[in-house]
């Protein structure tokens, strides 16, 4: 099955076409780095029209040679994200499934960075159950997998996720944006000496549940510390290495030892670990380091480039779904209309503490990962005799949707210009398939 995914929840929008949620047939990923990097982080605004300016272009690439015959779905991230973000490639995919009369699968973000590991592996390389770690900029969390779409919540992050505070720390060293590869380079120029010890040690954070996170104690330790050197006019090269060293390995340590623990507990057969954190050089050995002490089945997914947000992994989790939840494909034209995104972070049975106004449910109800598409907090209720002034609605959106998609195709661009082929370049567009293939980073 061959699953054309769309990814556009944060700054990268990605295109990729996927089959059978293992191998992927073509893929292109437009970055925002150069840009947020002047401002320190994402500007939600600016990432969404530049999403509006390189969508088309780079479904264009990913489909150059190819037919629309040979796609059998289209797959988009429906949450949690920005919302600007979230709506570009919602409504490019939308508009897809529409025209090309594909059903349309959406795909909850976090559970695509869970898919990740599926792609370039074999079938037998992931057996159940797994405790499953997703780490990254804006998720911090824990899960007890047993199947396919079958997820219990086992802990997560009460403050920051660790890929945010890479970022913040990686500011307050003045270092660049995104913060986890920065501190990473840094450590990578600017090693501790073989026979220096680090001074510094940073405390874990004690939670109240067992195997949840907080990282913001860690990251007002590392301003504290900052601070202080730099008052005693003593902050320095030297010091910026030793604190960037305590800091990464405070979080390394709190993500491996209670992952770990969990692994153990649960009875597990796989440890899974994916998230943009999970391409981490420091995190990726002391977990390989855990596998060969104790036999364990540790995986993370198999490039670093699988690791970040890229329409592959949304490609595959979407076939996953098609397989084993085939009630949440999208079939009709008034279906995939009514798809809205999904903003929160939904986890039933357990509070995410971003979101105060989260209905607390019975602890006897099981824990599920759960994307809430499609209407929002309930379905509109529609009148019996409101079915014909619906269809006609539908008609219209549709036609327009038509005529949009269409004029963007021919021209690429609202100001009447062709797209140019080397925007993408300029960009910082990344594409491999099966005749070219990135490099591993």
């Amino acid at each position: 099955m061959n699953i054309l995914a769309v990814e556009s929840s944060c700054d990268d929008i990605s295109w990729a076409l996927v089959k059978d949620a293992r191998e992927i047939l073509s893929m292109g990923i437009v970055s925002q780095v150069d840009i947020h990097t002047k401002t320190g982080g994402v500007v939600p605004e600016v990432a969404a029209r530049e999403h509006a300016v390189t969508i088309i272009p780079t479904l264009m690439q990913v489909m150059e040679g190819r037919d629309w015959k040979d796609v059998d779905a289209i797959a988009v991230t429906a949450g949690p994200g920005l919302l600007g973000s979230l709506l570009v490639g919602m409504t490019g995919a939308q508009t897809l499934a529409i025209l090309r009369e594909k059903p349309l699968i959406p795909v909850h973000h976090i559970e695509g960075h869970v898919y990740a590991n599926w792609l370039d592996r074999s079938p037998e390389e992931i057996v159940f159950p797994a405790v499953v770690l997703t780490v990254s900029g804006g998720h911090n969390d824990l899960y007890f997998m047993e199947g396919p779409g079958q997820f219990t919540a086992l802990g997560q992050t009460q403050d920051d996720a660790a890929g945010e505070a890479f970022d913040k720390v990686a500011r307050l060293c003045g270092l660049g944006y995104p913060g986890g590869p920065a501190i990473e380079r840094h450590l990578t120029e600017h090693p501790l000496p073989r026979d220096v010890e680090n001074p510094l040690r940073f405390p874990r954070a004690k939670t109240a549940g067992q195997y949840d996170w907080s990282f913001s104690g860690l990251k007002s330790d590392v301003r504290r510390t900052v601070e202080q050197l730099a008052h005693a006019g003593t902050w320095n090269e030297e010091h910026r290495t030793f604190v960037l060293d305590a800091f990464e390995e405070a979080v390394v340590d709190a993500l491996v030892t209670k992952t770990t623990e969990a692994f153990k507990k649960m009875g597990a057969k796989t440890l899974l670990v994916t998230g943009g954190v999970s391409a981490n050089s420091r995190l990726r050995d002391r977990f390989n380091a855990f596998a060969h002490a104790t036999g364990s089945r540790v995986l993370v997914p198999v490039k670093k480039l699988y690791c970040t947000d890229n329409a592959a992994m949304i490609g595959a989790a979407a076939y996953m779904v098609a397989t084993y939840q085939p009630e949440k494909v999208l079939h009709t034209t008034e279906e995939k209309l009514r798809l809205s995104p999904a903003l929160r972070y939904s986890l039933v049975g357990r509070e995410d503490p971003r979101n105060a106004t989260q209905q607390k449910r019975s602890k006897k109800e099981p824990h599920v990962l759960r994307i809430e598409v499609g209407y929002g907090e309930k379905e509109p209720k529609v009148p019996p005799n409101a079915t014909d002034t619906i269809n006609s609605r539908v008609d219209q959106r549709v036609a327009k949707a038509s005529c949009i998609f269409r004029y963007f195709c021919q021209h690429g661009r609202t100001d009447g210009k062709k797209t140019e082929k080397h925007h993408l370049e300029r960009q910082g567009s990344k594409t491999f398939g099966q005749k070219q293939v990135s490099s591993d980073g």
